[in-house]
C-alpha cells in the first residue's frame, strides 16, 4: 500500500488514513489493558489483608498513591 496519492475513497471513509484507526485503537486497547494490570495488581494488594483495620490502611494507602503531587517543585 503507497502512502502516496492516498485518498479518503481508499480508506475507511471518516478521511482518516487506514493506519491512523488501527493505531488508535491499538492505543485505547494498550491503556485498558494497563488499567486490568493495575486493578489486578491493587486487587492482590488488598487481598492480603489479615484483617479489616488492615484493610482500611491498604485502602488509603492505594488513595494516596493515586493522588497527583500537589507541587511540581519550588521555584
Amino acid at each position: 500500500m503507497a502512502l502516496i496519492g492516498w485518498t479518503p475513497a481508499h480508506g475507511s471513509g471518516d478521511g482518516r488514513h487506514p493506519l491512523a484507526s488501527a493505531w488508535s485503537k491499538l492505543r485505547a486497547w494498550l491503556e485498558a489493558e494497563s488499567r486490568r494490570r493495575r486493578l489486578r495488581r491493587e486487587e492482590a494488594y488488598l487481598a492480603q489483608a489479615v484483617d479489616l483495620y488492615d484493610l482500611e490502611r491498604r485502602m488509603h494507602d492505594l488513595e494516596r498513591r493515586d493522588e497527583r503531587p500537589r507541587f511540581i517543585g519550588y521555584f
